[in-house]
């Protein structure tokens, strides 16, 4: 049951991040600064940190990754180390070629914590028909879940 109400979860955070990619994509060349709580100003960009996880656990090099996404080999482990840094954020074009050749669903890349990314790694190996039939069972038990509320 837990992990149907947690694939549940991803699916809905899916959902969201997949709205999300767009105001991402708009947003790569001036990622704006947020206000935390402790109003502090706060540029967590997921982006680097996603990157850098499923290069690693790819086996490949930065270089390689460049090279393999259409970088010039001169300057592809320069601007991928950019990429991972967080100077730069690369566009969703690029975005989408590095998923391809990583593996992973363009949305991991937005995932803000690791549940989340975890999530979106194990939805995107399902078939459509199993997404559909997880979606299905998480609504069943909101629904199951909000009834015993009242």
């Amino acid at each position: 049951m837990h992990y149907a109400l947690c694939t549940m979860h991803y699916a809905l955070c899916t959902m969201h991040y997949a709205l999300c990619t767009m105001h991402y994509a708009l947003c790569t060349m001036h990622y704006a600064p947020r206000i935390d709580e402790d109003e502090q100003v706060s540029t967590k960009n997921p982006i680097p940190e996603r990157l850098k996880e499923a290069r690693s656990r790819f086996g490949l090099s930065q270089r390689t990754l460049g090279i393999l996404v259409g970088f010039d080999p001169a300057s592809a482990s320069s601007r991928m180390n950019h990429y991972e840094k967080g100077r730069h954020v690369p566009d969703i074009d690029t975005l989408r070629r590095m998923a391809d050749e990583l593996n992973v669903p363009l949305n991991y890349f937005f995932c803000d914590d690791q549940i989340t990314a975890e999530l979106a790694l194990l939805i995107s190996k399902m078939t459509e028909s199993e997404q559909s039939s997880l979606i299905e069972l998480l609504k069943e038990s909101l629904i199951m879940n909000n009834n015993g509320k009242s």
